[in-house]
């Protein structure tokens, strides 16, 4: 409890464009040139009643419009759908919300890359419904830990979705093996 205040203002600063001055790089620097995305992303649920069992792409595209170098909140519209089985019946649309939460050149996993990348994870809060049923809508919390920041775009590996009926009752867990996103140029 003691810590939120701290927490508040860090986050504060960052969007404020303190980051350039905590991460040492320019708002500039290693920003996209544009702010419109596309994504793919390969998942999976254990989601019991809200999302069938197997493998998911989740498609998407969005605008990320507010870029600093400590922080960024983009809005997407994606297409959830199971590929493995196959059943564009139990596919879903969604709206989310991220917050990229720095972005960190200076961290443990440089040795793993070519070129200059750097450490941006992400929260994400999303909704999705079944156009094509009466299917209970989804929310998920997503956490992207892992989520790397190359100029172009960004890298997640190994995210983790937790899953809410419409009456926000904890009904699952998800993974994300990996999520793609691009900026369109």
């Amino acid at each position: 409890m003691k810590h939120r205040g701290f927490v508040a203002l860090f986050v504060a600063a960052l969007a404020l464009g303190g980051g350039d001055r905590l991460y040492g790089q320019a708002a500039g620097r290693l920003g996209p040139s544009n702010i419109f995305y596309s994504s793919v992303a390969l998942q999976g649920f254990s989601a019991p009643g809200l999302a069938d069992e197997g493998e998911y792409v989740n498609l998407g595209v969005g605008i990320d419009p507010f870029q600093t170098a400590g922080a960024s909140c983009a809005f997407g519209l994606h297409w959830l759908f199971p590929f493995n089985p196959f059943n564009i019946a139990a596919s879903r649309i969604g709206l989310s919300v991220d917050l990229t939460i720095g972005r960190f050149l200076q961290h443990p996993l440089n040795a793993l890359f070519m070129r200059k990348v750097s450490l941006a994870p992400m929260v994400s809060l999303s909704g999705y419904i079944q156009p094509a049923s009466a299917g209970s809508p989804m929310l998920l919390v997503t956490c992207q830990p892992l989520r790397f920041f190359s100029g172009d775009g960004y890298y997640s590996a190994a995210a983790v979705d937790i899953a809410f009926d419409a009456g926000l009752q904890y009904r699952g867990w998800g993974f994300r093996l990996f999520d793609f996103t691009y900026f369109i140029r």
